[in-house]
């Protein structure tokens, strides 16, 4: 019950994106980073060749309720070909968010009826969207291409949070970086 509950927020909340920029940590400056696109994922069929790309989360430690965080994901090629990018491929990113248990029954509830409390999810957000690959057409072997990465992070996400990130399909590797979010 809980995990449908789980999947159905998670599912309401994937269309939740943003195009505004604002950068929450200074990219380091060694590499050069593909800008954010709100461009929504194109259809791929098939194994993705993109299983060989291991990604890497660069984010901020803290952030706040509300905010729109920007982040970097490095993807490395860890095979032994040119990865290409075309088409595009598509990535999912999530906040884990938190239980959160009621502890008193809501108004209207009937007394002579036993409440052992309800459990409810807060601060999850899933959003779907195409890489920029508009300069990026393939990552050569050994070698890594950044990303410029947002997510808006909800009003009720309070607290450690995990950052997850993959190349959507099966066998993606998922990178994981956990944030403390703090009240705005």
């Amino acid at each position: 019950m809980a995990r449908a509950a789980l999947v159905l927020l998670a599912t309401v909340l994937a269309g939740c994106g943003t195009s505004s920029r604002a950068m929450s940590s200074p990219a380091p400056p060694a590499r050069s980073v593909v800008p954010w696109t709100s461009t929504p994922p194109s259809l791929v069929r098939g194994v993705s060749p993109t299983a060989v790309l291991r990604p890497d989360i660069d984010a901020p430690a803290h952030t706040k309720a509300g905010e729109l965080l920007t982040y970097l994901v490095t993807l490395t090629n860890t095979s032994r070909h040119e990865v290409r990018l075309q088409p595009c491929p598509y990535y999912v990113q999530w906040l884990s968010g938190r239980v959160v248990t009621t502890s008193t029954p809501p108004p209207g509830y009937p007394s002579g009826k036993p409440w052992d409390g309800r459990t409810t999810y807060a601060g999850i957000a899933k959003e779907t969207y195409s890489l920029n690959c508009a300069d990026v057409s393939s990552i050569p072997t050994g070698t890594g291409v950044t990303f410029e990465i947002r997510l808006r992070i909800p009003p009720d996400a309070l607290g450690r949070t995990e950052l997850r990130w993959s190349l959507a399909g099966v066998g993606q590797v998922v990178a994981i970086a956990t944030l403390t979010v703090a009240a705005r």
